[in-house]
């Protein structure tokens, strides 16, 4: 906020987003009996008085003081005006304190109060005329000096991809994906089915609008630019890729089909017996072999990508691999940096875990033997008529 006070800064945020909501803010300065008057506001026939309170840090004893003073102000305003009153409150942070403070604060002492909340983030919520509303504004986001590198502005980040997939797999057939059946219905639910901080959900969301991939409309996350968005996701991971282990089996077979079944029941006997008494090591198929097991293959092409959740390299020697250069190996086993990603969508098939359809996407994508027309295949069989069946195509 250079160049002006928090006070004054919080007015002009306040007034962006009234304006965004429908308003007409009255810009010239207002007086009645000596007390200014933050904002005037007009929608339709109907005139608010705007109080706009500002805080930053969240300090719980002299907000809802703040608050309190707000009303009162309001309160006045209303008896000398007619005004119907409107408190505006800004803080740096509404999540974890703020937010729940305000509202229960304004369900104690003025119920029938119009309100708008809003904080760093560009995070805007409010009640007014006994209408809700929330969403997120990135234009009215505090510019944030950078700290780490440009992947804090990447959305397929490892700590973003569970989050994303909870977006746009909600709904999709059960046999593809084992995550929640709905889409979150708001930021708030999103954290919560992902188990991530609020702001984490809010960073996501306000970055994946930016860049034009989604859009809030009638209570819902839409996805005009969904193909766009996996496109890029995949082109993302062909740049950084999963660090794994190419490898082979040691001692040769009739059938790959017969390898594959033995590697895999391997892997998920030895999770049990290297974790003992603690959580069994997670094993989840992807790759070619992930989409055989969906139903959804294409290809006659037989490799498998192992997903597990231990370091890699002490596992293959107890599968009885080999490492193996790129044409001749079998197996691919990956400890994914994204775990939430792959393991809790992951659905069960015939006793093993395989990686949800949209994984398997996103695993044929970065195949050179014959992963375009897999995944190709898997797009046009089964995400495109989801997509579809959401309104985004």
């Amino acid at each position: 906020m250079r160049g002006m006070t928090l006070a004054q800064s919080a007015v002009s945020k306040v007034s962006r987003a009234l304006k965004d909501l429908g308003f007409r803010v009255e810009d010239k300065e207002i007086q009645v009996e000596g007390e200014r008057v933050d904002l005037l506001a007009r929608k339709g026939r109907d005139r608010y008085a705007v109080e706009v309170k500002a805080q930053a840090p969240f300090r719980r004893g002299e907000f809802l003081g703040a608050v309190a003073n707000a009303i009162l102000q309001l309160r006045f305003l209303k008896k000398k005006r007619s005004w119907a009153p409107l408190l505006a409150v800004w803080v740096d942070r509404a999540q974890p304190s703020a937010a729940p403070e305000f509202v229960k604060y304004l369900e104690r002492h003025a119920e029938d109060l119009n309100w708008l909340m809003m904080d760093s983030s560009g995070w805007v919520k409010w009640r007014i005329n006994g209408e809700d509303g929330e969403s997120l504004k990135p234009a009215l986001a505090e510019p944030v000096e950078p700290k780490a590198g440009p992947g804090k502005r990447n959305p397929f980040s490892p700590r973003y991809q569970w989050m994303l997939k909870l977006l746009l797999l909600a709904g999709i057939d059960g046999k593809y994906w084992r995550g929640p059946d709905r889409q979150p219905a708001n930021i708030s639910e999103l954290a919560s089915f992902a188990r991530v901080a609020q702001s984490h959900a809010w960073n996501l969301v306000a970055l994946l609008e930016h860049l034009g991939y989604v859009r809030r409309e009638r209570g819902r996350f839409q996805f005009p630019g969904v193909l766009r968005l996996i496109e890029d996701w995949s082109a993302a991971l062909r740049l950084r890729p999963d660090r794994g282990i190419k490898a082979r089996p040691i001692y040769p077979s009739r059938s790959q089909d017969e390898v594959i079944s033995r590697i895999i029941k391997r892997a998920v006997a030895s999770g049990r017996r290297r974790a003992g008494d603690a959580e069994a090591m997670r094993v989840v198929v992807g790759g070619h072999h992930g989409c055989r097991l969906l139903g959804l293959s294409r290809s006659n092409v037989a490799s498998i990508r192992l997903y597990v959740d231990r370091p890699v390299h002490a596992l293959v020697n107890s599968l009885d691999l080999v490492p193996a250069e790129e044409g001749s190996s079998l197996v691919e086993v990956v400890q994914p940096r994204a775990e939430g990603s792959v393991f809790e969508g992951s659905v069960p098939v015939r006793g093993v875990q395989v990686a949800d359809v949209l994984q398997c996407y996103l695993d044929l994508r970065q195949s050179a033997a014959r992963g375009a027309e897999q995944s190709e295949f898997i797009q046009e069989r089964v995400l495109e008529p989801h997509f579809r069946r959401q309104g985004w195509l």
